[in-house]
């Protein structure tokens, strides 16, 4: 049985030129904003990339607490980077997606 790859979930404070091009270099993202959950809750958000296998992308600190008060998830990052270091973002982000599973990202919180 082979490995699952990241697929990512861009919560609506992620730069949409951010999923644009990483989807762009061949990575699954879907945005809150695709999905059409916009306004939608941090928990609710969390929940909805669980059951669709995703790994979910924030800067909402929210998201530091929800990683310690609901453990079972498909994985968090917590991104750290301004606007203006859209590159960096993007490359954070697809080195993630080439240096971890689906698996290894279960339940696991990742700062960026």
């Amino acid at each position: 049985m082979s490995e699952q790859q990241i697929r990512f979930y861009f919560d609506e404070n992620m730069p949409e030129a951010a999923a644009t091009q990483l989807a762009s270099q061949g990575i699954d993202v879907m945005t809150t904003q695709k999905a059409e959950r916009c306004g939608t809750g941090d928990l609710e958000q969390l929940r909805f990339a669980t059951m669709l296998g995703r790994v979910i992308c924030s800067q909402d600190k929210d998201f530091q607490v929800l990683a310690r008060t609901h453990p079972t998830h498909c994985g968090i990052a917590f991104i750290r980077y301004k606007s203006s270091e859209l590159g960096a973002l993007v490359n954070a982000l697809r080195d993630l997606h080439r240096n971890h599973t689906a698996e290894s990202m279960e339940n696991l919180l990742v700062y960026l």
